[in-house]
């Protein structure tokens, strides 16, 4: 790949990523959703005790996120729908 010319791999991958990735429009709902979300006590309550067993140290918390997310437990009074 290294004696490829430059020039051609980047328009190479300018029509790969046109053809595949999605577009930016409803990627804008989604981030608000996601912030919205995140001001819940809930999302606060599972997210330090995720940071305090390690996430974002590179270790097995984040590498196994889906697993961790199970062992945790959000205070129920935090659910202000239920």
């Amino acid at each position: 790949m290294s004696r490829f010319d430059l020039l051609a791999l980047a328009d190479i991958k300018r029509f790969v990523n046109a053809a595949t990735l999605p577009a930016d429009e409803p990627l804008g709902a989604e981030i608000d959703a996601f912030w919205k979300a995140a001001e819940r006590p809930a999302f606060s309550a599972l997210h330090s005790q995720a940071f305090k067993a390690g996430y974002s140290q590179g270790g097995p918390v984040e590498f196994n996120l889906g697993d961790f997310i199970g062992t945790i437990s959000a205070d129920p009074d935090s659910y202000s729908t239920r």
